[in-house]
This record gives C-alpha cells, structure tokens and sequence, in this order.
C-alpha cells in the first residue's frame, strides 16, 4: 500500500487509529452549543420596549449610581482582612444579591452574628473611603425628565440604608422629578417577608402590570418579577446583555442614555396593560 492509500485509509478508521481525532468524544456525546440568545425566536430586539409604562421604579446602585466596581473593591478588601482572598472578578457574579445570601454562598458559613459583623465591617468601610466618590451616570436627568414628560412616575427603590441613600440623592439632584423613594430602613415597618421593591410600587399606587423596574443585575429582575413588574436592565453593572434577559429582563439597554433615547422616541401611549406585550412576546418564543 502507497503513502497516499494508507493516509485514505486511516482517514476512515475510528478515532482510535486516527492520531487527530484520538482524544474526541463520540459525535452523538456532545451536548450541542447553545443558540444565541438573539436566535432563540425573540420577538423584538433587546433595547425595544414593547410600551411605555406609567410607572418606573429604579434600583438606586449600580443603575443610576455608578457604584458597582467600588462595591465590589471593598467586599474584596474587607474579606482580604478576615482571611479570605477573594477577587472582584470572583466577587462580580454577586454583584446585586443579598449581601448575607453572598456570604453565605463565598464562606459557607452560616452563624447570623459573625454574618452581621462582616456586612458591618464591610458597610463602614463603603461609606469611609468609597462613599465620597460615587457619582451618578450621565443620561440620569434626561431620563427622568422623558418619564415625566409621557405623564409617567418615577420610584427609586434601593437596598442601603436612608444615610446612602440621602447621599444618592443629593448627588443625583432630580428630587422633584422623583415621586417616592424607599430604601432598607422603610422595610422595618413593613409586615415580615416585606422587600423595598414591592414597597415602591405600593406607593406608586399603579397596577403592578403597568410599572417596569429599571435594575442593572439579574436580581433586580427577579425581584421584579417577584412583585408583579416588568424588568428592564442595563449594563451599568458590568452584565451582558444575555446575562440580563436570561435573568427575566424584557428589554435590555446599554446604558441610561440608551433608554432615554428610546422613551423620547416613541409617542405616547393611552394607559394600557405593559405586562400583556410581555406575554404575548413570551408565547411567540
């Protein structure tokens, strides 16, 4: 047998005789690659609202502060100092969960008082060396201002306590663009199982299917979804945009700027039921 006929051949053996394929897995062993999100049968683009809302409730950190790589720092700096050596980029799949839930998860430790003191340790040290710096992304006013002008309401929604979020305030300079604004302190007054985002659209008193809550992580569109809302994400929080509509978003944009320039280019829209554009995209999947 020539060179030529023998290469042929060993061409058709199994994998066993064939030096390049020698270490791969059966074909009908491979888990097939996942589409990508844009071909799984979505009915619009991610940065398209299928309606305006009449009622916004924004996450505070992360959406219209840019406070996600300080955060993120400063878990890393205080858990350094306790012995544990954890990287932002370790830390970043967190970003926007319960800080106990977090901990819990990194230290598989369990104690409520030891969990207590380093979310302390870890709030005094935001609030000291990270705090004075945060400023608020650019597009914040002109957003606002789109919601008001199609007759819209507006609702922060954050998870600090009523010092931070006072400090947000200030920095942001919209409050009389802003119609109700909660934070971790109100939950104390509220009955058990009580979450700030549900809070902020009691008091925007709509029906849950006509507000949208504005979040940059998968877990503020959980807890969207969890009260009834419409999430819409942005990649303020270092998120892709996959990461984001696999969390539950129905729309994704890039930044707050991006989202304004989509308000102000739609007309306006008679009230009407947000969530229903919501299922029918659902079903066409």
């Amino acid at each position: 047998m020539n060179a030529d006929a023998e290469r042929r051949l060993r061409r058709r053996l199994p994998g066993r005789a064939n030096g390049r394929n020698r270490h791969r897995p059966a074909a009908e062993s491979l888990a097939p690659a996942p589409r990508p999100y844009w071909f799984a049968g979505r009915a619009r683009a991610a940065d398209e609202l299928p309606s305006v809302p009449r009622g916004f409730i924004f996450d505070v950190e992360g959406t219209l502060v840019d406070t996600v790589l300080a955060t993120l720092q400063c878990w890393s700096e205080t858990l350094a100092e306790l012995g544990h050596q954890v990287s932002v980029a370790d830390l970043h799949p967190y970003s926007g969960m319960d800080a106990r839930r977090m901990l819990r998860r990194l230290l598989n430790r369990h104690d409520p008082k030891m969990l207590d003191h380093i979310v302390a340790l870890a709030d005094e040290r935001y609030r000291l060396r990270y705090l004075p710096h945060i400023r608020p992304f650019q597009g914040l006013r002109r957003l606002f201002a789109a919601v008001k002008d199609a007759d819209g309401r507006i609702a922060l929604a954050a998870t600090c306590d009523k010092d931070a979020l006072a400090h947000y305030r200030s920095i942001i300079a919209a409050d009389e663009l802003i119609d109700h604004a909660c934070c971790a302190d109100d939950l104390r007054r509220e009955k058990a199982g009580a979450d700030v985002v549900g809070l902020a659209a009691r008091r925007l008193r709509l029906p849950p299917a006509q507000i949208a809550m504005v979040g940059d992580t998968p877990y503020d569109a959980q807890a969207a979804r969890a009260a009834g809302l419409c999430p819409i994400g942005l990649q303020s929080g270092h998120y892709s945009r996959s990461d984001l509509l696999d969390g539950g978003c129905v729309a994704v944009f890039f930044d707050l700027q991006a989202l304004a320039d989509k308000l102000q280019e739609r007309p306006a829209e008679p009230p009407g039921d947000f969530k229903s554009h919501i299922a029918a995209a659902a079903d066409s999947r």
